[in-house]
């Protein structure tokens, strides 16, 4: 199916038809059965004994968060800063909290450390913030980074500041990002993608299990690039039968088809239907952005929706939506049978900083030990693997920014709900 020359109109009628015909939805109440914590305990048992090789690739960025008590300024709604202000009151006997975290493909790079060896690729700017991302990845998470550093580009650093109200509860009150635009990021990249190529082949061929990319659409993961190391990805992908492919989209999922395999696409619903409408439809941005916003503004994927985007990309094997706090979805294309799950903890603010790379942590290291796995359920159920990924979100979304979400806490958690 070309993904370009049809417009909006076109597609959601193709949609239509492909509703008609039935596709097997599978929903869950997500209760938990005594049966069902038996399959997680086993589940979590192998994935305790695992230790893979994984490399994530993509646009790597330092979180800087600074947690305090809050002026006047920080209190109000102003947006407009005339004068300087202070980050802690005076009659609050406490010093403002300074934590600096890995973010972006860095920080599934940190929630995957959690069960494997990480190998963490991608390009850095010559400042100070990328010699922090080094630390902190070697030093503090014990992730191997292969960061290359590049003249005139920047950093990716995204800086919020969190204040404490007077029932100390902690607010985000803003995201100030350094960065440099896509095309900006394209411009100091492009020179650069052969060296990048044999930094990863070099990376790749050192018995790496799983490679997941990670893209923030930043500049890096182009179109460019992937073609660079397309024939090293695909050669391995036949050589290794064990060997996973797995991609965590922002908007452009058309670059991602010179892979011959893609084990799973795992996204949330705006980026799912970013994949469905492409920016090359006829009938421009705004019909487009209409269509995606009513997937966005449903929370979830149509039948059809599923059906649309297994034609068009024909090398996924799966597809996984985890809507952010509203729950997650699998639509596997052996079976053509969508998995549906409602959200494992449905009282919790949904948008932390990192639950979607905990999802993604738990739900890859699954698949990476899906043979032993089988041989211990018996049954092939990736419906198994979508609630251990949908508890562990769920738990990040109770748990402080700066902290993992281990086996433990699953247990513990499991226990505290008496499930």
């Amino acid at each position: 199916m070309s993904p370009d020359l049809t417009t909006t109109d076109d597609i959601e009628n193709t949609i239509i038809e492909l509703s008609k015909e039935p596709l097997e939805e599978k929903i869950s109440d997500n209760l938990l059965t005594p049966d069902g914590i038996k399959t997680i305990d086993n589940i979590l048992r192998i994935l305790a004994k695992s230790n893979n090789q994984i490399m994530v690739v993509g646009d790597i960025m330092l979180d800087y968060i600074l947690e305090c008590y809050g002026t006047a300024f920080f209190q109000s709604q102003r947006h407009n800063v005339n004068e300087d202000y202070s980050v802690c009151r005076n009659d609050v006997l406490q010093d403002p909290m300074e934590k600096m975290r890995l973010g972006g493909a860095a920080n599934v790079a940190y929630c995957c450390s959690a069960f494997s060896s990480v190998t963490l690729f991608g390009p850095i700017g010559v400042d100070m913030q990328g010699k922090e991302l080094i630390r902190v990845a070697e030093i503090t998470e014990n992730i191997t980074p292969i960061l290359i550093p590049i003249q005139d580009f920047v950093t990716i650093t995204k800086m919020y500041f969190h204040c404490l109200n007077e029932n100390n509860e902690l607010h985000k009150i803003i995201r100030i990002n350094r960065e440099l635009n896509e095309q900006l990021g394209i411009e100091k990249l492009k020179p650069n993608i052969k060296r990048l190529g044999e930094k990863f082949r070099s990376i790749l061929n050192s018995g790496i299990n799983c490679i997941i990319f990670k893209d923030h659409q930043k500049g890096f993961i182009t179109k460019e690039f992937l073609q660079e190391i397309a024939q090293d990805i695909n050669n391995k992908l036949h050589n290794d039968p064990e060997f996973l492919v797995i991609i965590d989209p922002k908007y452009d999922w058309e670059k991602f088809l010179v892979f011959d395999k893609v084990h799973v696409v795992i996204s949330n619903v705006k980026e799912a239907a970013a994949g469905i409408f492409s920016p090359e439809t006829l009938d421009g941005k705004n019909t487009r952005e209409k269509a995606i916003k009513s997937r966005v503004n449903n929370k979830k994927l149509n039948l059809g929706d599923w059906r649309y985007l297994a034609q068009k990309f024909p090398n996924i094997e799966n597809f996984v939506v985890n809507a952010d706090g509203m729950g997650s979805s699998l639509y596997n294309r052996p079976s053509e049978t969508v998995f549906s799950l409602e959200p494992y903890n449905e009282k919790e603010k949904s948008g932390v900083i990192g639950s979607g790379g905990v999802f993604d942590a738990f739900f890859v290291h699954c698949l990476l030990n899906d043979k032993q796995i089988r041989d211990v359920l018996g049954t092939e159920d990736y419906r198994n693997y979508l609630r251990l990924a949908n508890i562990a979100s769920g738990i990040k979304l109770k748990k402080p920014t700066s902290e993992k979400v281990t086996i433990e806490n699953i247990y513990s958690d499991l226990d505290l709900y008496n499930l």
